[in-house]
């Protein structure tokens, strides 16, 4: 069975819910029958990192377009679709959790085989899913599949507060200028965000030690606020790359993470 064909899209405005899904899914299939290849370390340099720069670009566009002529449909077959496609799932299911994402996806093929659908169909079946967890999964992921690019955050620690902000990331300087005043997004440039976060904080568990469980901190407006953990620790955003979105720190707390990962006995996968 293969996204696309059991259940196919509505219209190619939902090219991505065909492509992303499957090249993610490609992925965690070649990872469960050889987790020696590594192929989710792998994922953040071939797909995430590959869709970010091109998606920093002012020239980018949604994942979910409007198609209105064939030319744009064929446009559509294009690194967003596939790599951000993939990406975004690879951020839902961090936040879900696996079995949230099976279940969510068991629920929309269920529902909608041999039919077609559309991307807020599928939402809408993760919600169901994640009634406990009171997750809109609609109203989170339409910031990210309705507006193009992504966010970058900034962490200020501000006494015992972390300040973290977010706006749009462009990788030019004069593209910055001016995307505000030619570009039109329904949610304003603003994205609901599932920032993770971890500290150098260890729980011991017999003669072995593991890093703390990471908080998942919701991030849905320009600015916000969370107790910032003790100045000796370092902390890090996103962890694992998990999510879609860059993090900028103070210097100080580059300064942390650099004597971290210099440090032979830190494991550097996160």
């Amino acid at each position: 069975m293969w996204f696309g064909n059991l259940v196919t899209m509505d219209w190619w405005d939902d090219l991505w819910l065909n492509e992303g899904f499957a090249s993610y899914m490609e992925n965690l299939g070649v990872n469960y029958i050889h987790p020696d290849w590594k192929m989710l370390d792998q994922f953040v340099v071939t797909t995430t990192q590959w869709s970010m720069a091109l998606d920093s670009l002012q020239s980018s566009h949604p994942i979910k377009a409007h198609v209105k002529n064939p030319a744009e449909i064929e446009a559509l077959f294009d690194v967003i679709s596939y790599k951000k496609g993939a990406a975004l799932t690879r951020m839902l299911e961090n936040f879900l959790g696996m079995d949230g994402l099976r279940a969510g996806l068991s629920r929309f093929l269920h529902k909608y085989q041999y039919r077609t659908a559309k991307t807020s169909d599928l939402w809408h079946c993760f919600s169901d899913v994640s009634a406990k967890q009171a997750i809109n999964v609609s109203a989170i992921m339409d910031t990210w599949v309705e507006q193009k690019g992504y966010p970058v955050i900034t962490v200020r620690r501000r006494g015992s507060q972390l300040v973290l902000s977010q706006r749009r990331f462009l990788s030019s300087v004069a593209e910055s200028d001016t995307a505000s005043l030619t570009d039109i997004s329904p949610h304003g440039y603003v994205w609901i965000i599932p920032v993770t976060l971890i500290t150098d904080r260890t729980v011991s568990t017999g003669t072995t030690s593991t890093a703390a469980a990471p908080q998942l901190i919701w991030l849905n407006s320009t600015e916000m606020s969370v107790p910032s953990p003790p100045v000796d620790q370092w902390f890090k955003l996103n962890v694992n790359q998990s999510g879609y979105y860059r993090v900028n720190y103070e210097p100080s707390v580059w300064q942390a993470l650099t004597d971290t990962l210099n440090n032979h006995g830190y494991n550097r996968h996160r």
